[in-house]
């Protein structure tokens, strides 16, 4: 500051006051005034003299300002003043931060300036907050004085952000104006400038559907706070510009956090299966609203990656496996870095990992063959299945561990189940079969089919499990298969049953009776032709039909024991042919004769011995066979035919004495035997029971098929008398 002083007054103490422009003298604003004479210059130094300008804004925001010398010996005397006015500038922006889409859309600084800024060049420089001013990025300022505001528009202007992220990847800035002399500028006023940027991220770049469905959670990181606003998440195919079709609210506006995803709780684009659009690479767009229109801040890529099995059909039979198996897969997106495989296990199991088939496939579509060649272990290697089971799942995964696995996809495999014949009889006329029951959905029907030795086969369908073919005068080895139908698929031909179209013809019919009241029933009859008929069936009926006894086995004779025949009741026995669950026609039957003759006796008629009996009692008439036997040895056999009422057999054996002799009887018709008599004592043959009285005398003596003696004994011990009676 100049000044020139008069002599008179270099006696005073004088110093300068600082005051609004036209306002009097004041000792607020102070600062002392050494010179006394002559002439020269005061600095004013804000840094060192307490100024109205020290502080920014000056005191009282006062821009126009009277610097008056003054005298001091009290009041303060003024000698003279001058004007300074202070050019000051303010620089604001409307609102604290911005986002990306507001800055690329253009921004406005505002400025106010207070009195009329000097002539020379002025400047915007950008910098980052709190740093000194610099040429690199500056735009010019030409506002002189007043208030106004100046567009900021990256497209048009060399800001931080015209490109993105901002020069040096900062966003918090300061916009300095400064005047420019040269290379070098003079900071006049700044303001900041925050720009709000958000990061989204997932913990994955890729997604298994599981995965989603469990619900995921999307991190982000906000730098400076979000203007006010609506910010929404849009979800859209990978590289697409936001819509409103699928959005979510975002809730922050500062700080960082998780949003999670859950296709359960809010509609994504996964919420349902397969995905919008069968679209598998998203992006998750932030975007602030304004009405219906989205500006995107920021993004995060999330690709679902799915493998996909399929068959070409749902069912197949043996021998299409046979041929090997075509699994096909898609894959979406890239696998992530695991090791894959095929697994196997019954329907609804956990699949085995005892053996596992490699999935070497990352991307795109193909198919894999799985041959028992190759696989020796596969279900179907051995018929019937591993476990008898013929609905599978191969499930395609991740094998972490030999004990860890992550399915991922499964394609279930029905194997057409092929029944097998439970039962097959033949009549002579019909073949009729049954079978095991297919309870695989899809089933349509069965197939039954007669193979001859020659020509072709008979087939008939069938809706149940079994079925007929008329076959009369079958000869040779024919054969009976049966097979089932899932999904249009035909199981193959079962293993095929032999017809027994052999007929036994029964040889005889032998009734024995080991004990009262119980009786043993054997039939032979000749072997039929082993290929055909390699067992035998035999049944006892009674005249109702109803059958009371059975016999199995590999070769004659058939033998049912402990029957309880029952006269009126009658009886008979059939044979039938068969091999493993296939039946021949039975035998015509043949009488089962069990009824023994009775009142056999054994005497000497002088010339020789002599067997009579009472013949039994209907219109047949039987051949009867007696047997005489000498001390136990069967020494002669005789045949008579007769209706009776009372038959008698002469034999040819020489009576002899001291020999005990004893004969049985037993009934024939036709090819029945019926079971013997008990045996009948002859001469010096018969069983003496002696009885005694409390003396041991003999009372009476009982002689078995002979006389019975009664003593009658007086006190003494003599015989008084003997009754003889014939029994």
């Amino acid at each position: 500051m100049a000044c020139h002083l008069q002599p008179p007054h270099l006696a005073l103490r004088s110093l300068l006051s600082f005051v609004p422009h036209g306002d009097p003298a004041a000792d607020t604003d102070i600062i002392p005034f050494a010179p006394r004479s002559g002439t020269g210059a005061v600095t004013l130094d804000p840094a060192r003299d307490a100024l109205p300008w020290s502080g920014w804004p000056p005191t009282g925001n006062v821009y126009d300002w009277d610097i008056v010398l003054c005298q001091s010996t009290g009041p303060l005397w003024e000698l003279s003043r001058t004007e300074i006015k202070i050019s000051g500038v303010t620089l604001s922006l409307a609102q604290p931060s911005y986002t990306q889409p507001q800055l690329d859309a253009g921004i406005f600084l505002s400025y106010v300036i207070s009195g009329d800024l000097s002539t020379g060049a002025y400047v915007l420089s950008f910098v980052p907050h709190g740093s000194v001013p610099g040429l690199a990025d500056t735009v010019p300022f030409t506002a002189r004085s007043g208030s106004g505001a100046i567009a900021l528009n990256p497209d048009t202007q060399a800001l931080p952000w015209s490109t993105w992220p901002p020069t040096g990847n900062c966003y918090d800035w300061d916009i300095v104006l400064c005047s420019q002399s040269g290379q070098t500028l003079t900071e006049l006023t700044r303001t900041q400038l925050l720009i709000a940027a958000v990061t989204l991220s997932l913990s994955s770049a890729t997604y298994w559907p599981d995965q989603l469905e469990a619900g995921i959670a999307l991190a982000y990181q906000i730098q400076n706070a979000l203007p006010t606003g609506a910010y929404v998440l849009s979800f859209v195919p990978h590289g697409t510009a936001p819509t409103l079709a699928d959005t979510m609210p975002f809730p922050a506006v500062t700080g960082s956090g998780t949003v999670t995803l859950d296709p359960n709780q809010q509609t994504l684009p996964w919420s349902t299966w397969p995905p919008t659009g069968n679209t598998y690479d998203w992006d998750i767009v932030l975007c602030s609203q304004t009405g219906g229109a989205l500006a995107e801040l920021s993004r995060a890529g999330l690709q679902i990656v799915s493998i996909t099995l399929s068959l070409a059909q749902r069912a197949y039979s043996r021998a299409q496996l046979d041929a090997g198996l075509t699994v096909q897969y898609a894959i979406t997106g890239t696998l992530p870095p695991a090791t894959y495989v095929l697994a196997l296990g019954p329907k609804g199991d956990t699949p085995s990992l005892t053996n596992t088939i490699p999935f070497s496939a990352t991307a795109g579509t193909g198919t894999m063959l799985l041959t028992t060649a190759t696989y020796p272990w596969l279900p179907w290697a051995n018929w019937p299945p591993t476990g008898n089971c013929y609905d599978w799942d191969i499930v395609a995964g991740s094998l972490i561990a030999p004990s860890s696995f992550t399915p991922r996809n499964t394609v279930e495999l029905v194997i057409v189940e092929i029944p097998a014949i439970t039962e097959l009889t033949y009549d002579g006329t019909t073949i009729t079969a049954h079978w095991t029951t297919v309870t695989q959905s899809g089933l349509t029907g069965y197939q039954m089919q007669l193979q001859y030795p020659s020509g072709q086969p008979t087939t008939i369908s069938s809706a149940q499990p079994t079925g007929s073919i008329t076959a009369a005068g079958l000869s040779g080895t024919n054969l009976v298969v049966v097979s089932a139908t899932v999904s249009g698929v035909a199981s193959g031909w079962s293993a095929p049953t032999t017809v027994v179209d052999l007929t036994p013809a029964i040889d005889n019919v032998t009734t024995t009776q080991p004990r009262a009241g119980s009786y043993d029933v054997s039939v032979t009859w000749p072997l039929l032709n082993s290929a055909i008929a390699s067992g035998y069936a035999m049944k006892v009926m009674d005249n109702t039909g109803s059958t009371v006894g059975t016999w199995n086995g590999a070769a004659p004779p058939g033998l049912v024991q402990d029957l309880a025949l029952r006269s009126p009741a009658t009886y008979s026995a059939s044979i039938q042919g068969s091999n493993g669950v296939s039946k021949g026609p039975f035998s015509t039957a043949a009488t089962v004769l069990f009824a023994v003759p009775s009142g056999l006796q054994l005497d000497y008629n002088g010339t020789a011995l002599v067997a009579s009996w009472d013949a039994l009692p209907g219109p047949s008439v039987y051949t009867y066979t007696v047997q005489l036997s000498a001390n136990g040895s069967v020494v002669e056999t005789k045949s008579q035919t007769g209706a009776g009422p009372t038959l008698t057999q002469a034999f040819t054996t020489v009576f002899q004495g001291g020999i005990i002799y004893t004969c049985v009887v037993n009934a024939t018709l036709g090819v029945s035997i019926g079971p013997q008599s008990a045996p009948a004592n002859g001469p010096y043959s018969r069983r003496i029971v002696y009885q005694f009285d409390g003396l041991n005398r003999l009372k009476s003596m009982t002689v078995t098929g002979g006389n019975d003696v009664t003593y009658v004994i007086d006190d003494g011990g003599n015989v008084q008398t003997a009754t003889v009676s014939r029994v």
